[in-house]
């Protein structure tokens, strides 16, 4: 285990208060899309650090407050609930900006979609329809599909994903529309009308949080329901049961019920903030989430958070960032995942000027946190090991704890053992003296119980080697009774 390094102020926006809606890269290029008071909204190039606009809609109007973005055919789609409703999506492909040049039937509301056998599936918002484009088309006329006939419940279409049923190979994809009541439908076929085109599976889960809350990863999508999260692939391979009970989110599924239930209640649309990458480099899904959930009190909190899973290490973690005192409101909007780094985009203000910052997560080398308006924060680390059964006969003795480490952070690390899942605990202590090189470090203390867990927690300071944890021991002292 290891602390992870500070996440990076990379690119920010102060001028027309700005309201940061969206990060999105195209190759070379990172774009920050904000909606401000002087031409709704306005794209930047970032990617220098510095931001750059680069195109703008010029229209009136505003509000979006959910935007999608969609690569087809070297152009990088953007569809939103406001300004791009009224103006129309707009594009990037590569040299130029433009609204895109899809006809689609009277009262379509094009929100997002997906891309199956060289065609665009574009989802009409607020509906059970959808539309494909020609083979290969940019623009032109669309073919819409209404499956509300079809759908065993009222429901409108939240997804559109293209899935791989076995990873890498590509001539098993089928198509899978989801629904906001949890209803799936997966066809194959070459494409909607044709001969070959044909229903195989009808799914049901709980409904996925908003239109488009899932993640796409290693040739499939995990979906973020209102109670757990769900690999798609493994539930049409394997079945609803399998996945709830085996699938990555299985483990995370209270603290998942958690979260969702405060942001629900919380209010302002706030889950429909929720979003996520899959992490190439690090072979990691992360969900970014647009406040911090205090997990022992459920309460809403300004805060940077993100749930990781590690398919490596078969794990979940959570990452908090916490925000300085000098901003009175913030959330996260956007995650992105480009030329192998992750970022995130916060709207933030301070009572008297509006922030749209992206931070790069993971990227400063002093392990310190850099503030959305100045300065830096330490950050927050805790790890609680699984209980360790002793002997269950006689009253068992903890002496210490033994931990393999390499840190220059040991006067801000507080080490402290639970006994019996809390029943019990030891006061924070701390040791020092210890050097930066690895170590076998020793905390004298102690307690009696059967089960026990050691608990390693703090807030960093400037380092330059962090935390590195390589194992542990605990030193017991074993009953000489028998008594039960």
């Amino acid at each position: 285990m290891s602390l992870r390094k500070g996440n990076k102020k990379f690119a920010q926006v102060t001028s027309g208060a700005p309201i940061a809606l969206c990060l999105a890269g195209y190759g070379s290029k990172l774009f920050m899309l904000v909606d401000d008071t002087t031409s709704r909204l306005r794209f930047y190039e970032i990617q220098t650090g510095t931001p750059v606009s680069v195109h703008t809609t010029g229209a009136s109007g505003g509000g979006d407050k959910e935007i999608q973005t969609l690569f087809f055919n070297k152009y990088l789609m953007f569809f939103g609930d406001g300004t791009l409703t009224s103006v129309g999506p707009q594009y990037y492909n590569g040299s130029a900006w433009g609204t895109l040049g899809y006809t689609f039937d009277v009262g379509f509301t094009p929100f997002g979609g997906a891309v199956y056998k060289n065609r665009a599936y574009i989802i009409n918002r607020g509906t059970a329809q959808y539309a494909y484009s020609g083979i290969d088309a940019i623009a032109g006329a669309t073919t819409t599909v209404d499956l509300s006939t079809v759908i065993s419940e009222n429901g409108s279409l939240y997804g559109i994903k293209s899935i791989s049923l076995s990873e890498n190979v590509t001539q098993q994809n089928v198509l899978a529309f989801v629904f906001s009541s949890g209803e799936i439908m997966v066809y194959g076929g070459s494409y909607p009308n044709s001969e070959s085109w044909s229903l195989s599976a009808r799914l049901k889960t709980s409904g996925l949080l908003y239109t488009g809350a899932a993640i796409d990863a290693k040739g499939d999508s995990f979906l973020l329901t209102q109670s757990e999260i769900l690999s798609l692939r493994n539930l049409i391979a394997k079945g609803y049961d399998s996945e709830a009970k085996e699938g990555i989110g299985a483990t995370i599924g209270t603290r998942w019920k958690q979260i969702i239930k405060a942001l629900t209640a919380y209010g302002g649309s706030a889950i429909t903030y929720i979003r996520g990458v899959y992490d190439d480099a690090n072979d990691r899904l992360i969900i970014s989430l647009p406040y911090y959930v205090d997990p022992t009190t459920s309460q809403v909190q300004n805060g940077i958070h993100q749930l990781i899973y590690d398919f490596t290490l078969g794990s979940w973690f959570e990452f908090y960032q916490s925000i300085e005192a000098a901003v009175t409101s913030s959330m996260t909007s956007s995650i992105t995942y480009w030329n192998g780094d992750t970022f995130i985009l916060t709207d933030a203000g301070d009572g008297v000027t509006d922030y749209a910052t992206a931070h790069k997560l993971e990227n400063t080398t002093n392990y310190l946190d850099d503030n959305i308006k100045t300065g830096t924060s330490g950050i927050s680390f805790q790890v609680i090991s699984a209980p360790h059964p002793l002997n269950r006969y006689g009253v068992i003795t903890t002496a210490g704890l033994e931990v393999f480490m390499k840190s220059d952070l040991y006067s801000t690390i507080n080490f402290r053992l639970i006994g019996d899942l809390g029943a019990r605990q030891t006061e924070q202590q701390k040791t020092t003296g210890n050097g930066t090189n690895v170590t076998k470090t020793f905390v004298n203390i102690g307690i009696e119980s059967n089960l026990v867990q050691y608990d390693i927690s703090g807030v960093s300071t400037t380092s330059s080697v962090g935390i590195e944890i390589y194992g542990t021991n605990l030193w017991v002292n074993p009953s000489t009774g028998v008594a039960r």
